[in-house]
């Protein structure tokens, strides 16, 4: 039965965790600016001298969206699998709150998700704004775009959670980054689409679609670019959906049981 009084709870943890990133928006917003300029910049006006298309700096700039989204909600998740992994006071606060602990994860990751959300909104007119010639705007479809980021930070937000159930001690952070997150984003199509790969490696290429963070950079540059050299927009979009259900559901599994909740 839907319950009124665990929304209005969820609200006001929500607002309480959000204090934060409306402190931090214009660390974030040089973040974004820092990030944009070293790594779509030197695409756009240098490794073109090494024979690279000039259209190669606009195609990695929707790769960042995705990989700014992944950076920050990664961060966050460092901190709550440090609360939930020592002393555990925020968690165990909130476990003490008159809902249910799965609705607690549920909070932290919607918290990660509009966190996320804030920073990789930013990426596209950040990057319009520097290389405004270089970017042309004209084809995007606004209509999937919105969709799919919001999905992004969806998934990107139950993934952390999940990892940070995993977590058995902060000397475990480095081998994650290292083992999981580093190679699941750098093979998630960053700076390849997945027709590339297919077409160089196929094999690899179908292994790949294993790896959810090449749906989200394949539909947003779908909803971008148009769906001729990338992986159909809806076909990205519902499998996204299903590995965030699935890692969604897990993350709730673990925590409560890692945890002892209720």
């Amino acid at each position: 039965m839907f319950n009124m009084g665990y929304v209005r709870i969820i609200s006001v943890m929500l607002q309480r965790d959000l204090l934060g990133i409306r402190k931090s928006f214009w660390g974030n917003l040089i973040n974004v600016f820092s990030w944009v300029i070293i790594t779509v910049g030197i695409k756009m006006y240098v490794l073109p001298y090494f024979g690279v298309s000039n259209t190669y700096g606009s195609f990695v700039l929707i790769g960042a969206i995705a990989s700014v989204a992944n950076m920050d909600i990664m961060h966050r998740m460092m901190m709550f699998a440090n609360d939930i992994t020592t002393e555990r006071q925020d968690i165990n606060y909130d476990l003490l709150l008159p809902i249910p602990s799965k609705l607690v994860f549920v909070e932290r990751a919607l918290f990660l998700s509009i966190a996320g959300f804030v920073v990789s909104m930013l990426v596209l007119p950040v990057g319009k704004l520097l290389f405004w010639n270089h970017i042309n705007l004209g084809s995007v479809s606004w209509f999937k775009f919105i969709p799919i980021l919001i999905l992004t930070n969806v998934f990107l937000s139950y993934f952390a959670v999940y990892l940070a159930s995993k977590i058995s001690g902060l000397h475990a952070i480095v081998k994650l980054w290292m083992r999981v997150i580093f190679p699941l984003w750098f093979l998630g199509g960053f700076e390849f689409s997945w027709y590339a790969l297919k077409d160089m490696a196929p094999n690899f290429a179908y292994l790949d679609l294993c790896n959810p963070y090449i749906y989200a950079t394949e539909g947003l540059r779908s909803a971008v670019f148009g769906p001729a050299e990338y992986i159909p927009f809806w076909i990205s979009f519902c499998v996204l959906v299903l590995f965030t259900l699935f890692i969604g559901w897990r993350a709730l599994v673990n925590l409560t049981r890692k945890l002892d909740a209720v």
